[in-house]
């Protein structure tokens, strides 16, 4: 397992993001608990999964964007924002790696996954948020999207929150509802901790990909991330609030 210690996370974080996100934090409220007769699932760590790695580089923006590059890069960023924040996170991957093996890139791609599962099951009380771009066919899809698996309540509260400081964070006006991924995920289904899946943002839209390679967007995404983690080891995570 990956675990990882501060390391002066202020010094590598503009001072302007810090100052947007202190005034983030301070819409997060009062740090009470809610009250929705489901159990509040607090969380020890957080752990953040940059999708994709190694010979796997996931999806291909326009202008020749690689996916795996961005999940990392948002990634490495949010955990310096959770380390300043005093959040305990665990990384899948620090580097442009793949955790799986084997002759065929489909192998390697289901040992990936499987190392992954095995990695968040071998913890104690975590969350997992899964970083990733998405694409599509035309060129006017756009925005963030978060999924969580079917059935996972305590996920699909986390979802719908993140999806709600992702829009916060970036200025979206209408943004995407946090949904149950359609097409089934092998990493969501496989786990019964809260775990989401960020599509940040369409490599498909001309646009979007060029925010997705803007240092300050990418930030923006990555301290609405970590606001939520940090949510997620101090107030906890309310099942109850999947029904709002």
């Amino acid at each position: 397992m990956f675990y990882f210690k501060p390391k002066n996370a202020v010094l590598a974080i503009p001072g302007l993001v810090i100052l947007a996100l202190a005034v983030f934090l301070s819409l997060r409220g009062d740090g009470a608990a809610p009250v929705s007769g489901y159990v509040v699932s607090r969380v020890d760590a957080v752990v953040l999964d940059a999708g994709h790695g190694g010979a796997d580089g996931g999806t291909v923006g326009r202008s020749g964007t690689v996916e795996k590059d961005i999940n990392l890069e948002i990634t490495l960023l949010t955990r310096e924002f959770c380390d300043f924040l005093g959040v305990k996170t665990v990384l899948t991957r620090d580097s442009d790696v793949s955790l799986g093996s084997g002759e065929t890139l489909r192998r390697q791609k289901a040992t990936d996954l499987r190392a992954r599962v095995e990695l968040v099951r071998s913890l104690g009380p975590v969350c997992l948020i899964s970083v990733h771009q998405n694409y599509y066919g035309d060129r006017v899809s756009r925005g963030a999207q978060v999924f969580y698996a079917p059935g996972n309540r305590s996920g699909e509260a986390l979802a719908k929150s993140m999806r709600q400081s992702i829009a916060r964070a970036t200025g979206e006006e209408k943004p995407r509802e946090a949904m149950a991924i359609p097409n089934g995920n092998y990493l969501l289904e496989n786990l019964a901790c809260p775990a989401i899946i960020i599509e940040c943002g369409f490599l498909s839209h001309p646009e979007e990909e060029m925010l997705l390679n803007s240092p300050e967007y990418r930030a923006r995404l990555a301290f609405a991330v970590a606001a939520e983690a940090l949510n997620c080891v101090t107030v906890g995570i309310d099942p109850g609030a999947a029904q709002n």
